[in-house]
């Protein structure tokens, strides 16, 4: 499990700074504090590592576009200062180092071994442990060299003998999915996750509800949130897809029903993809839904998360989603430990929010879901 991440000159983090998580991880606070950024970081490295040959940060692909180097960068640092990403797994750390769009330094640590790659031009260097180091240029292979020719191909396979650093596994939704549509695409080709619009959440769906067992879960699970009898049913008509939802015995297209009904399902078809070990994003999962849909969907994405060991990132403003998980951990379906809450308030360091065994907050940072407290106030006492 990914068990921190670290930032530096990692464009709204100046210094050092330090994100701890947990199974169920929930991000919160102001706008352009620096949420979005946490999560910026891990689909950087998913989108570079999915590339042929990684020796340098993609900017621009599938799950983001940050522009040019100098947008990665903090705006008050030197141009001089690196650029560090740290992704720690337990006792296991991958640290990127970069002063521009290319990488600069990979250092691999792990209990048993510790490797530093180094680009000098066209040159790394190896390091295991503090007493070998062997320098070799990709110009001149050599079968004495531990990382030989100028193929990354080979970087790679390297890369997949430290097997806890797997980025491929992330699967992520963003705020700005798709939702109904009088017909959706098929992929032109094979894809093995859902993008991040969700454009092909329905195409995924035909395919699993080929299962009787998945297709009576999801209806169970619609029906749940939605807090009546759902059924949902695609239909292929050549590459293009049509999807109903039958409520109470009558069918509906998604554009004459309420528009979280198809929101929805780009979250639900994600975290039914997903694998043990595998790590969901998801942003602004309330968008559109009901409150009381809202608490029905996490308290099924915490319990999907546990039973199958996947691990969570939520982004989020809905002070209902908080609250489910007090009330998850009062009801002992959810231990302390396996949450946590990170409030952005500042561009400096994020309140971490612990919960107590009874439910409430440690601490309660400004600006934490306290509008409807001075709200009330104000109602009440003029």
């Amino acid at each position: 499990m990914l068990t921190e991440i670290r930032l530096k000159n990692f464009k709204c983090f100046k210094e050092e700074t330090i994100f701890p998580l947990s199974t169920i991880n929930l991000l919160t606070g102001i706008n352009g504090k620096g949420k979005s950024t946490l999560l910026q970081s891990m689909l950087l490295m998913k989108q570079s590592m999915e590339t042929k040959y990684f020796n340098q940060l993609k900017l621009r692909g599938n799950h983001l576009i940050i522009g040019s180097f100098s947008d990665l960068t903090n705006k008050n640092e030197q141009k001089s200062k690196p650029v560090e990403i740290d992704f720690i797994f337990g006792d296991k750390q991958i640290r990127i180092t970069s002063l521009s769009k290319g990488i600069e330094k990979i250092y691999l640590k792990t209990p048993e071994k510790e490797i530093v790659l180094r680009n000098n031009g066209n040159s790394f260097a190896y390091k295991n442990g503090v007493e070998s180091s062997i320098i070799f240029d990709w110009n001149k292979p050599s079968d004495s060299q531990m990382l030989p020719d100028e193929n990354f191909d080979l970087l790679k396979e390297h890369f997949q003998k430290f097997d806890f650093i797997n980025f491929s596994n992330i699967h992520y939704i963003s705020a700005d999915r798709v939702g109904a549509k009088e017909s959706y695409d098929s992929p032109s080709e094979q894809i093995e996750q859902i993008d991040k619009e969700g454009k092909y959440a329905v195409h995924f769906l035909e395919k699993m509800m080929v299962d009787k067992n998945f297709r009576e879960k999801l209806n169970q699970t619609v029906s749940q949130i939605f807090d009546t009898d759902l059924e949902v049913d695609p239909k292929r008509n050549g590459r293009f897809l049509r999807l109903w939802f039958k409520i109470q015995d009558k069918k509906y297209t998604p554009t004459n029903v309420g528009f979280g009904f198809s929101h929805i399902l780009p979250i639900l078809v994600a975290i039914f993809m997903a694998k043990t070990g595998d790590i969901l994003i998801v942003e602004n999962p309330e968008a559109h839904l009901h409150e009381k849909a809202q608490h029905e969907l996490i308290r099924f994405l915490v319990k999907v998360a546990q039973e199958n060991n996947i691990q969570i990132l939520i982004e989020t403003h809905s002070e209902i989603i908080a609250n489910v998980l007090s009330v998850l951990v009062v009801e002992k379906k959810l231990q302390t430990d396996e949450v946590n809450i990170l409030h952005f308030e500042n561009q400096e360091n994020p309140f971490f929010v612990k919960l107590l065994p009874d439910g409430r907050r440690d601490c309660k940072p400004v600006h934490f879901f306290d509008q409807t407290g001075k709200d009330l106030d104000r109602i009440l006492f003029g």
